[in-house]
């Protein structure tokens, strides 16, 4: 393990490394934080200054954490370096190589912690490393899942807004000798179903290029695990910056007659006399609102309908009717993994 400063990873700008020492993967989470913040101590008493430097002011902090996925490893380029957001931001790139989804919630203080600013505009954290738990470190799904929501539970006690990503096609084997995609299924089953715990689910395996059974050996990918230039990555980054533009989006709009659904909506009012339809988004694409889902609550006294476009389906069906009352919710989910492409199910 390693404390370093500067802004980036080996592909990015050059870090400093103040400190390094032999860890094993018998270490634990406890042993591994209590070992950083005393090595931090020791540093800060000797003058190392860790973190955001100045003033922000009004531009935002961006906070990226995960594995050579993050890294860019097989194209040789940072997918943060491609996020070209919207609005103004400090990207701070923590991704590790190797590094399982245990060692990113340790570091989150060293890390995450150091750069939160409470003055900027907006502060977001992103977690993207789930895939050396299960497939390299052995371990369990729902012990990842664990990782994650820890991890989680302290970027919202330091005030960011999170992103997690489900875990897309991996040609390795793991965990009690499944294969990768067989975890990433199990995986991103459990992550969905906590995908309230979170402010923003990066659904890349909803796409079949990136999630389906087999991707990983397909188009995409350059060496079974690692997206390539030409198709993986842009999809990657391209779910990146969605959640990143989107995490702090209005938590509510209002409709009464014939509505497309974008992706920053979290809760659609609807309300009206008069019957109209609520269009979702495509499911493969559907990197959006505050758990990859969204809600209708129809406060008025007219029909409405939730219709998927093309031949995607909610729960088997073309359309869902959202009766009067409490919101009805519906997040994208690959039925067929073996098969790929994404439909609705009400969640």
């Amino acid at each position: 393990m390693y404390i370093a400063g500067g802004n980036g990873n080996e592909f990015g700008f050059p870090i400093v490394v103040y400190s390094t020492w032999a860890a094993t993967r018998t270490d634990s989470v406890a042993i591994a934080k209590v070992r950083t913040q005393s090595e931090i101590a020791r540093l800060e008493s000797l003058g190392v200054v860790f973190g955001a430097q100045g003033s922000i002011g009004m531009d935002s902090v961006c906070a990226i954490d995960g594995t050579s996925i993050d890294q860019g490893f097989f194209v040789g380029v940072a997918p943060s370096s491609l996020l070209n957001l919207d609005f103004p931001c400090t990207i701070f790139d923590f991704s590790q190589s190797g590094q399982p989804s245990r060692d990113i919630d340790a570091a989150f203080q060293d890390r995450e912690g150091r750069v939160y600013h409470s003055q900027a505009a907006r502060n977001i954290a992103y977690n993207g490393g789930v895939v050396n738990s299960v497939v390299r470190f052995m371990e369990s799904p729902a012990a990842a899942l664990q990782d994650v929501l820890d991890w989680n539970k302290q970027a919202h006690a330091e005030g960011y807004k999170t992103i997690v990503s489900t875990m897309m096609s991996d040609c390795g084997t793991g965990y009690n000798g499944e294969t990768g995609d067989q975890l990433a299924q199990q995986f991103n089953a459990l992550l969905l179903a906590n995908s309230d715990s979170f402010d923003w689910v990066d659904n890349l395996a909803a796409w079949p290029l990136l999630g389906a059974t087999g991707a990983c050996s397909g188009s995409a990918f350059g060496d079974g695990v690692h997206p390539n230039g030409t198709v993986g990555q842009p999809l990657y980054v391209a779910n990146e910056r969605a959640g990143f533009e989107g995490v702090y989006g209005s938590t509510s709009t209002t409709v009464s007659s014939a509505y497309t659904q974008v992706p920053s909506d979290r809760l659609i009012l609807a309300s009206g006399s008069l019957p109209y339809s609520i269009t979702l988004l495509d499911a493969n694409t559907a990197s959006f609102n505050s758990a990859g889902k969204v809600c209708v609550q129809n406060n008025g006294s007219s029909q409405i309908q939730l219709l998927p476009v093309g031949n995607e389906t909610v729960d088997g069906a073309s359309s869902l009717p959202i009766p009067n009352g409490a919101p009805v919710c519906v997040r994208p989910v690959v039925a067929d993994p073996t098969q790929g492409g994404a439909n609705w199910t009400v969640h």
